[in-house]
Formats: structure tokens, C-alpha cells, sequence
């Protein structure tokens, strides 16, 4: 198993926490349904996030809304 947390940040410091975290999500092995997390987006700014679990982010797990 694994758990994938979302968590915001900046672009300019993509590995440090600035703001939501959906917590740590548990994902089975071979599972075929994943949880789901739901935040508003209530502006056109870019909102910036990565993987909280050890070294996901500084390998790369990161994304954008916007």
C-alpha cells in the first residue's frame, strides 16, 4: 500500500508546505479505485502542489491547477 498527500506550495519552494493538504490518501496495491479529494478553486491564480510522502516530491511528484 501507499498514500499520496496533496499538498499545496509555491513555485518557488515546490517541496515546502504553504497552505491545504488533503492528508494522507491510502492507496491499495493493484487497486482500481482511488480516493478522491475535492478543494474549490475560487480564482484564475495558479495553485501549486506536490506529494508530501518521503522523497515523492524531490523526485518530481508535483502539479499545477491553473
Amino acid at each position: 500500500p501507499s498514500a499520496q498527500p496533496a499538498t499545496q506550495s509555491t513555485f518557488a519552494a515546490p517541496c515546502n508546505k504553504s497552505g491545504i493538504n488533503s492528508g494522507f490518501v491510502p492507496i491499495s496495491t493493484n487497486s482500481t479505485q482511488f480516493g478522491q479529494w475535492t478543494f474549490t478553486v475560487d480564482n484564475t491564480a495558479p495553485l501549486w502542489f506536490f506529494c508530501a510522502q518521503m522523497g515523492h516530491c524531490e523526485a518530481g511528484m508535483v502539479f499545477a491547477v491553473n
